[in-house]
């Protein structure tokens, strides 16, 4: 199917035949950093693959969750429901932290750690109780720690 062409300088009309699209050459490539499709999908693949190697590199987690505990009990404190946490294993030390708080306990084995966690919590709880100016987040955690906690 034939386009007409009007050339408005020379005021001529003309017939051609259209020429279909060509693909990115090399030279168009490098100079505009416009890619053809197979390329991007080859470069895709291999930075998936690369990524997939890495993957399979890690050998084991950082951390290993032990199980998930209740704490019942503070040194000083009443707890009226118990506070949900969580013990993993991490590295040659044992983290606990709370599910609800931004809280943890660090320690050699397992009841040093939990013993840690049991201080920051009271260590909060004084905190938050001296008064009400704080952020919406942290007065959420006042309020959930004043739901089991007392004096």
């Amino acid at each position: 199917m034939a386009v007409q062409i009007y050339d408005f300088a020379k005021k001529t009309r003309r017939q051609e035949e259209p020429t279909p699209p060509q693909p990115p050459t090399r030279e168009l490539t490098s100079s505009t950093g416009v890619t053809s499709q197979t390329e991007i999908i080859e470069q895709f693949t291999e930075k998936a693959s690369a990524l997939l190697r890495a993957i399979k590199e890690v050998k084991e987690p950082i951390s290993e969750t032990i199980g998930i505990f209740r704490i019942n009990m503070l040194h000083s404190k009443e707890v009226r429901v118990p506070i949900d946490a969580i013990l993993e294993r991490d590295g040659e030390g044992f983290i606990a932290r709370t599910i609800e708080l931004p809280l943890y306990g660090y320690g050699s084995d397992p009841i040093d750690a939990i013993d840690i966690l049991k201080n920051e919590i009271e260590s909060l709880y004084d905190d938050l109780m001296e008064d009400d100016d704080f952020t919406a987040d942290w007065l959420k955690n006042k309020n959930y720690l004043r739901s089991r906690i007392s004096d």
